[in-house]
């Protein structure tokens, strides 16, 4: 750009984000699920996120029927939801819990079914 020519305004990263998190709900998944890949705090904080695109915590109280402090507290990052106010929050906005195997540290060990041994300790007998 040269002498006094003006860039065109540029959007907010949070302005641009909820745009696109409001655009289609599988935006809202990825982003929920690379988020839950730094921890807990970090996924509640995407999770606000997505709350907010959805058109905020008292929309989602409503939809829901969790009373709007325990969404705020969920919303906030501060709080500990329980696994049926987190399905709740999640079901309202279209998405769902889905539970993966950990990638395995030892390629050669495979986790022992409940009630057998493992396989580091079945050849020790």
């Amino acid at each position: 750009m040269t002498g006094n020519a003006r860039r065109p305004p540029t959007r907010d990263y949070k302005d641009n984000l909820l745009a696109r998190l409001q655009t289609r709900h599988d935006h809202g998944a990825g982003y929920l699920d690379a988020a839950m890949e730094d921890g807990v705090e970090t996924f509640l904080l995407a999770l606000k996120d997505v709350i907010d695109a959805a058109g905020g915590e008292t929309a989602l109280s409503r939809k829901t029927g969790l009373h709007r402090v325990s969404v705020h507290k969920i919303a906030s990052g501060r709080g500990n939801p329980t696994l049926t106010s987190l399905y709740a929050v999640l079901h309202a906005l279209g998405l769902r819990l889905a539970v993966t195997a950990e990638p395995a540290k030892d390629a050669g060990t495979i986790p022992a079914q409940r009630g057998e041994p493992s396989s580091k300790t079945a050849g020790a007998r």
